[in-house]
């Protein structure tokens, strides 16, 4: 019996020598291969970060040029670049009603299908801010022309809270959903493309909507966003 019981012992440590032996002679490969697939997966974590880093809303901003000019290309009528001369037409606002000038309430309304005239709706208290503001009528006949409508109004409105812009195209000739899904588009294209903060801060709090026939850009800025980033991309 303690024979057998012997055996019994020496054939068990002989079995699991072996199989020790094969697991440690897989062991490289194995070890090998776990370290070659978490290398891979580290390389597509640090690509995926600097993907972020560089576009922080995820977009592909080559696919997002192409499918633009395909549908410019569809619709004659339409023209993506209405929108980041939107976004420019309220830095040179900002610029000609600086941040320190207290309330303001300002409005623009085409008059007929050609001529274009400026309508002040209050006084506002520093003088040369009116002056300056002249030169923006051409700055909104040019968004106007750009976009589908037969005549357009704008306004600007501001007090302690906020910024607040509205551009209505009006009288759009062309299906209201169609409308609003291609100047969507026109919008995330230019959130993907533009650089500056304040360009961004712009296009994060602007909408494009269709109410009725008219095509409605709305934007509102609220006063603590605006010091510290426009006086940033200022310097």
């Amino acid at each position: 019996m303690t024979n057998r019981k012997g055996q019994n012992s020496i054939l068990f440590v002989a079995t699991l020598g072996v199989y020790l032996g094969l697991v440690l002679v897989g062991a490289p490969h194995v070890l090998a291969q776990a370290a070659t697939t978490r290398q891979f997966d580290v390389k597509d974590e640090i690509e995926k970060k600097d993907d972020l880093d560089k576009n922080p809303n995820g977009c592909d901003l080559a696919r997002s040029e192409y499918e633009i000019k395909d549908v410019e290309t569809e619709y004659l009528w339409f023209n993506d670049r209405s929108i980041s001369e939107y976004r420019y037409l309220l830095e040179q606002v900002l610029d000609a009603y600086p941040l320190n000038v207290g309330e303001v309430d300002v409005t623009w309304t085409s008059i007929g299908d050609r001529k274009a005239s400026r309508r002040v709706s209050a006084a506002i208290t520093l003088p040369v801010a009116d002056q300056a503001s002249r030169g923006l009528d051409d700055d909104i006949v040019f968004v106007g022309n750009g976009l589908p409508g037969k005549a357009f109004f704008f306004s600007f409105f501001r007090n302690r809270l906020e910024d607040r812009f509205r551009f209505e195209s009006r009288s759009v000739p062309y299906d209201s959903a169609l409308v609003r899904s291609l100047y969507s588009s026109a919008f995330d294209h230019n959130r993907c493309s533009c650089s500056l903060e304040r360009e961004q801060l712009i296009l994060k709090h602007t909408e494009v909507n269709v109410e009725g026939t008219n095509l409605v850009i709305t934007t509102r800025l609220p006063r603590g966003s605006l010091e510290s980033r426009f006086a940033k991309d200022a310097k």
